[in-house]
């Protein structure tokens, strides 16, 4: 992994490709958890931030990272097998951790379910993963 420290924040990325990405990662405002979409070059990556607060957050940021537990979950769903974003990296800061992902166009899950006219289909979607990964 790649170790590049930028504005505050940690970064351990896949390959160098990712840089320009982490640079143009815009400021992040005091939101609890963001995401961004950045397309450079014709690639295009999702960020994900998580804002840690108090002292668990802080003790939380120091041990196992939101970003970098989400990062390690996802290198773990793709080793089974399993359909996922394409962890690219995690980024750790004062207070703040982030998780880069290869960006996949589609619906939230939640938001599928919602418009769904077959949400009992969707749900047997959802138990059959989970039993994927509960083995």
């Amino acid at each position: 992994m790649k170790q590049l420290k930028e504005r505050g924040v940690t970064w351990f990325l896949s390959d160098e490709t990712l840089i320009p990405f982490v640079t143009a990662l815009p400021e992040e405002t005091s939101s609890r958890r963001s995401h961004h979409v950045i397309g450079i070059g014709g690639r295009t990556i999702f960020v994900k931030s998580f804002v840690e607060k108090g002292v668990t957050g802080a003790l939380r940021n120091i041990f196992a990272s939101r970003g970098k537990k989400e990062f390690e979950a996802g290198r773990l769903l793709a080793q089974a097998k399993i359909p996922t974003a394409t962890p690219l990296g995690y980024g750790i800061g004062e207070g703040r951790s982030y998780v880069l992902q290869g960006y996949i166009d589609g619906q939230h899950f939640l938001d599928a379910l919602q418009e769904t006219k077959s949400r009992s289909a969707l749900l047997a979607s959802l138990a059959r993963l989970l039993r994927t990964l509960a083995v």
